[in-house]
């Protein structure tokens, strides 16, 4: 019986031996501090420290102990060994994350720069699950009643999956860091995205010279978020809550698109070794749709990723099932876009934006749970929407400003932080457009630049580019709709063009509170200068 013995070890001990004196005095301390602290702490603790808990053992030892393997040590029968050199099983790490919700099983090591828990809770838990339904055209409603998305079983493996690959913990991080950042504001100076961003591309590298691992699927998510957060970076827009980290982005606009590019072709050329699309996770396939596309949007250029993943128009049964259930007033929509003479392929873009809106709308009106094959076909066939009409860059005068107000509306229906900052970012080349066009003259149509510039308008994020969409709009109204008229009077004109009120409808009231106080002020300006006239 002297060959057993009981230890008293927890899951933070250093090593797998009978305890020493120094080690089991560092345990007993610890777990006294915490009992005394737990009430106190808890209110001022930093978030993430709700996620974790770690205790480094103090190695008091005077000699570095022998290490063996596990295996040597079980089978190891000779007591040569003498009390100077004590029986060590293989060290374990310093740190183990505890009531850790991403290593549900507390057995894997997180580095010590994985310590932001909270902020991968917050990147995984709520904005990738908002972005993708809001990707899908669904109203935030459905996102407030969600607990999960289709995505969340590889969301949770790539999250356990941190904890041992540094590669794709410090992309994640990097994307993480960044999404926390300019989503709230919330930027830690000490660990920005560049600091994870210069980890994780160390690490790709590595990645990269091992042949074995050219189609891994963790490679190709870990290039994918170093391409993401670099078009973050670049677009200055996004980082109105961070002032310091605004003016940067102001002055890295082109270096970091490029990057971002760079990072985007690696990893369409990954997916090409690995043998195409379908043999890419769906999240991974998706995630890298998005990234494109928002690149892209940045010079209103044909996406990188090619085409091949549209899932095309919905089955005509399903398709019935749904329009039986539409709401009347989407019957008008767009209706004189696409009896307008304009280019063909504009014309049946414009045709399947219209098909899509009304699938869309009433699927998720309809539906209190939609199944994951019409969730994935209403995102995939938004994205390639939108990949269309980047694609018709080459189209010139009125047809281009129908293309791009096509974008704004798409965009601004995508309800989330992503896809209203797109909008925004969109309307410098509308403006352009519009100019190009020579909007102020007589042969434009007066109703399509009704509607051109109330989508401008009704973009949700302030900036110079909407106020010129208002004060435009203010001067040009008058002739095609009396800025105080019924808000039905305004949606009657925009809806035969492409105008949603489940999604807009706020905002064109909005609009018209703007457009009332803009034109009272302009007829006291009026009168005032009437009245010095007469003095």
């Amino acid at each position: 019986m002297s060959a057993f013995f009981f230890v008293n070890k927890t899951n933070s001990s250093h090593v797998l031996t009978r305890s020493q004196a120094g080690e089991r005095k560092h345990i007993l301390s610890h777990v006294q501090q915490r009992r005394r602290r737990q009430g106190a702490a808890i209110s001022n603790r930093e978030q993430w420290k709700m996620y974790t808990s770690c205790m480094t053992f103090l190695d008091d030892s005077p000699v570095a102990p022998k290490e063996i393997s596990p295996t040597a040590a079980l089978h190891k029968k000779s007591k040569a060994q003498s009390d100077s050199e004590p029986l060590v099983l293989t060290h374990l790490p310093q740190a183990y994350p505890a009531n850790n919700a991403f290593d549900p099983f507390r057995c894997t090591v997180a580095g010590s720069d994985a310590s932001t828990h909270a902020m991968l809770h917050y990147t995984f838990a709520s904005f990738a699950k908002d972005a993708f339904l809001a990707e899908a055209f669904a109203p935030p409603s459905v996102a407030s009643r969600r607990t999960s998305m289709r995505h969340s079983h590889i969301i949770q493996q790539r999250l356990e999956r941190c904890v041992e690959d540094k590669m794709l913990m410090y992309a994640t991080l990097a994307y993480g860091s960044s999404a926390l950042a300019w989503t709230t504001g919330k930027l830690a100076v000490e660990r920005s995205p560049e600091y994870f961003i210069g980890h994780a591309l160390q690490a790709v590298r590595t990645r990269l010279s091992q042949s074995d691992h050219l189609s891994d699927t963790w490679l190709i998510l870990s290039i994918y978020a170093l391409a993401i957060t670099e078009l973050w970076n670049g677009i200055p827009e996004m980082w109105m809550k961070c002032p310091a980290r605004h003016v940067k982005a102001t002055n890295a606009v082109d270096h970091c698109l490029d990057t971002s590019r760079t990072h985007l072709h690696a990893l369409i050329l990954l997916v090409e070794r690995a043998g195409g699309w379908q043999n890419i996770d769906p999240y991974v396939m998706e995630s890298s749709i998005l990234a494109a596309k928002y690149l892209a949007r940045s010079d209103l250029t044909t996406p990188l990723i090619p085409l091949t993943w549209d899932p095309g128009p919905m089955p005509p049964m399903k398709q019935h099932q749904l329009h039986s259930q539409m709401n009347n007033g989407l019957f008008d929509l767009g209706r004189n876009l696409i009896r307008s003479s304009i280019d063909p392929e504009l014309q049946q873009l414009i045709r399947d934006v219209i098909e899509y809106t009304q699938i869309a709308h009433s699927a998720w009106i309809a539906c209190a749970e939609l199944t994951l094959d019409t969730e994935s076909w209403l995102f995939l066939r938004l994205q390639a929407l939108s990949y269309r009409l980047l694609a018709l860059e080459k189209l010139k005068g009125t047809d281009n400003c129908i293309r791009i107000t096509a974008l704004v509306y798409l965009f601004n229906g995508i309800e989330y932080d992503g896809g209203q900052l797109s909008a925004l970012t969109t309307l410098r080349y509308l403006r352009s457009a519009l100019v190009d066009a020579a909007f102020w003259h007589t042969s434009f149509d007066k109703e399509l630049l009704l509607w051109c510039l109330s989508t401008g308008a009704m973009t949700s994020q302030p900036s110079p580019e909407r106020e010129w969409f208002i004060e435009t709009l203010t001067q040009y109204a008058s002739d095609m709709l009396p800025v105080n008229a019924a808000e039905q009077a305004w949606i009657d004109r925009l809806t035969p063009y492409l105008f949603l009120t489940a999604k807009q409808g706020r905002q064109l009231r909005w609009l018209l509170r703007r457009l009332q106080r803009e034109d009272e002020d302009r007829r006291l300006l009026l009168s005032f200068h009437n009245k010095l006239h007469c003095l």
